[in-house]
Parts: C-alpha cells; sequence; structure tokens
C-alpha cells in the first residue's frame, strides 16, 4: 500500500497482531517505504529495478526516527537519479554471512586488544548477546534494535540491572567498531537508553564500621584475599591495579609506581605506600615464600596477591573480591550483611572510605585526588595539565602518612615500629 508518510504516521505505525512485519510506501517518494517490524523497529528502504540486471533490488537507507523522513526522501531521490544513470545505487548493504556470534568473536580478537576488562566483557557479550538462544545465529547484517532490546531485557528480567547497563556500553562499542569496519550499516543503538537507572554509589565504611572491617574479615576469608582487602583500603587504589600488583612495582622508597598500562586513565602514577600497606606486603611475602615459593609462571615477575595454580601461582582476578563479598553477604540473593556486624559494601567503596576519612581529616578534593590518580581533579585546567610537571610525591607522602595514623587508630592498631629501632 502507498501513502503521504509523515513523521507522526511513523511514530504510530503499529504491525497488527498476525504479522512479522509490514511494509509501506510513500506516494511522495516513489520507490521509498518503510518496513515495521513487530518488535518496534522501523526501516526506511528503496525499491529499484537494478539497470545492470534488470532484477527488483532493494536497499536499506536507515533506521528511523535516526534517520529522519526528509533525509530517507532526499537519499531515495539520489538512487533513483543514479538508476536513471544506468548506476546500481547506494552503497548495497554488508554481506550477510557472519553472523553476530562471529561479529562478537571479531571483536574479542581485533577491537579490545588494548582493552583492560577484555575477559569481562568478551564473557557478558558471548553469554548475553552472542547465545545461539538470543542473536547468535543472526546475520550481523539483519541485527535489529529489537534484537539487542531483547537481550537487555532477559538480564533486566533477572535482575541484574548494572550487568545490564554494563552489557548495553559494551553493545553499543561493539555497533561503533562493526559499523566503522562496514560490517553493518547503522549504529543500532542510536537513541536507546541504558534498560536500569545509574545510581551513584555513596557507600563509605563509618569509622565503627572500619574497625569491624579490619578484625572481622580473618573469620570467613583467608590468606592473600584478606591482605588484598585490608591493602586496597590502606591505598585507597582501584581493585584492577591492586589485584594487578607486583613486587617490581615497588621501589626501595616504599613508592609503588602504577605502569601507565595497568591505570585506568593510562597514567602512570607514583603513590607512597603507608607503613600498614607495607606491612600487609611483608606479610604477603613471607606467606608466599612459606606456601609456594614460586613466581608467576607467565612472566617470571613476582606478583603480590595470588593463589595456588597448576605449575605456578595466579593473580587474583580483579572480579574475585567483589563475588568473594557478595558471597558473604547474601542468602539466596538476599542481602544480609556481613558475618561480622556490617552493612554490604564492595571493595570499591574502599577506596571511597579512604576519601572521605581524609576530608573528615581535612583534605581537600585536591589532596584527596592526588592520591586517587583523579586527572579529573589534578589536572583539571591547561595551567595543572600542560605547565605544571610537579610529581606531587612530597606532598603525597604527607597525606598517606595522615591516612595511616588515622586508618590504625580506627582499626585499633599500634603505631608502627621505628625502623631505627628507637625509643
Amino acid at each position: 500500500m502507498a501513502t503521504t508518510l509523515t513523521a507522526a504516521a511513523l511514530s504510530n505505525l503499529r504491525v497488527p497482531p498476525d504479522k512479522r512485519q509490514i511494509e509501506v510506501f510513500d506516494a511522495n517518494t516513489k520507490g521509498l517505504s518503510v518496513i515495521a517490524s513487530a518488535g518496534g523497529a522501523r526501516a526506511f528502504f528503496l525499491t529499484f529495478t537494478d539497470p545492470q540486471t534488470g532484477k527488483r533490488a532493494r536497499r536499506k537507507l536507515g533506521n528511523f526516527p535516526e534517520m529522519s523522513l526528509a533525509t530517507a526522501r532526499a537519499r531515495a531521490r539520489e538512487g533513483r537519479g543514479q538508476v536513471a544513470d544506468g548506476a546500481t545505487p547506494l552503497p548495497p548493504p554488508p554481506p550477510a554471512g557472519i553472523t553476530v556470534a562471529e561479529l562478537v568473536e571479531s571483536y574479542i580478537e581485533r577491537g579490545m586488544r588494548d582493552l583492560r576488562s577484555k575477559d569481562a566483557v568478551a564473557r557478558r557479550l558471548r553469554v548475553n548477546l552472542a547465545a545461539p538462544s538470543i542473536a547468535g545465529r543472526v546475520a550481523a547484517a539483519s541485527l535489529s534494535r529489537a534484537d539487542i532490546a531483547r537481550a537487555l531485557d532477559l538480564m533486566v528480567d533477572r535482575g541484574a540491572l548494572a550487568e545490564a547497563n554494563s552489557l548495553f556500553r559494551n553493545i553499543r562499542s561493539l555497533v561503533r567498531w562493526a559499523r566503522g569496519r562496514g560490517e553493518i550499516t547503522d549504529d543500532l543503538t542510536f537513541g536507546l537508553k541504558p534498560p536500569a537507572r545509574s545510581q551513584v554509589r555513596e557507600r563509605a565504611l563509618s569509622a565503627e564500621e572500619v574497625a569491624a572491617f579490619w578484625s572481622g574479615i580473618e573469620a570467613p576469608l583467608r590468606g592473600s584475599m584478606v591482605r588484598l582487602l585490608r591493602f586496597t583500603l590502606a591505598t585507597g587504589a582501584r581493585i584492577g591495579e591492586v589485584c594487578g600488583l607486583r613486587f617490581d612495582e615497588i621501589d626501595a622508597d616504599g613508592v609503588w609506581h602504577i605502569p601507565a598500562d595497568r591505570s585506568k586513565n593510562k597514567r602512570g602514577f607514583a603513590l607512597p605506600l603507608p607503613s600498614i600497606a607495607l606491612e600487609i606486603l611483608g606479610e604477603q611475602r613471607a606467606y608466599l615464600a612459606t606456601h609456594y615459593g614460586r613466581k608467576d609462571r607467565s612472566t617470571g615477575a613476582p606478583l603480590v596477591f595470588a593463589f595456588p595454580a597448576p605449575g605456578g601461582i595466579e593473580a587474583i582476578d580483579h572480579g574475585a573480591p567483589s563475588k568473594a563479598l557478595k558471597r558473604l553477604q547474601t542468602n539466596n540473593g538476599n542481602k544480609i550483611g556481613l558475618p561480622f556486624g556490617i552493612q554490604p559494601f564492595t571493595p570499591h567503596d574502599l577506596r571511597r572510605t579512604m576519601a572521605t576519612h581524609l576530608a573528615i581529616a581535612g583534605k581537600n578534593d585536591f589532596d584527596v585526588g592526588l592520591v586517587l590518580n583523579h586527572i579529573s581533579t589534578t589536572r583539571s585546567s591547561i595551567t595543572s595539565s600542560v605547565y605544571i610537571r610537579h610529581d606531587y610525591l612530597s606532598e603525597k607522602r604527607t597525606i598517606m602518612t595522615l591516612w595511616d595514623a588515622r586508618l590504625r587508630e580506627l582499626a585499633g592498631l599500634p603505631p608502627p615500629a621505628d625502623p631505627a629501632g628507637s625509643s
């Protein structure tokens, strides 16, 4: 059927319950049609007689509303002009041979080589988009917004709201990468919103909770995991940076040099370690020497927070601390608090806890940003980002010394031993 299309009519276009899709031709522009699917997707097409083959053919112009009706009409007229000149109009769609599952694997191999969270993203895409029961068998060129919406809805229905938002971001990156390579023609995520409302976390442990955490964490957890979580609170570092820590990143002056390739903002960062953190490192070194006495089997560089594995020791995965805490503080999916008497928290909340208690102790945003490696605070102007080349190492040492004293007070720990042995 043909009718004069309008934006309002396109928005209100409905597919009858007994049909999978309908096609409506535009009476205003010859050959232009819109195909509406039962899932809610709407796409513009140009139908024409191919001057090269003499057969009827169709070219997709774009999705509505990302492409406006006016633009679709202009593209359709352009295509018909090319037909009149004896040429096949508009770029043909990409081959339908590659499936979504194959596209995801190509993205994992080629598009995520330098991504720190590659393993987590790969797992999320494989399980929640590329599975055969979801969209894995769909031709990449035919992937629709409805397919993506369905994948997200399945996660939301399971109650995995944060994971659904992460999947949305991962699919958006996948689609944009694939579009740049010509694997798909449209940005299918344009205009889509994250499936769940993001909540800014505000959790920081109180003084009483810090004491309960420090003394109580040893009962339900053991060994490296206990020291890793305590080290995270003692340094305020990101959990991924802590999990990847190697002994050779710490110099003789007790400064932790986080390499750029392991830093979230891709900048190398030097953090003077407080005495509590150095004590934890000493305990962990002795623990590894006593129990394993081995090195990382892949590079030979000594790992800090590790567990035994066949043929050597391996670093604790950056997702393991969150999983360990989640197991302790849930029962059949319901939050029940931790066995040592405080409400649920995440490893990242330990970083927020240090920042909060430094602020309580009188440190300003710039000081806190220095030790958290927040360039949005410490490199927020042309002057600070381009002209000031000072490393602020002395200032950071002062801040971490203050935090060391405060954390010892909160956790009920004795003052650090005098390195000279004097009274």
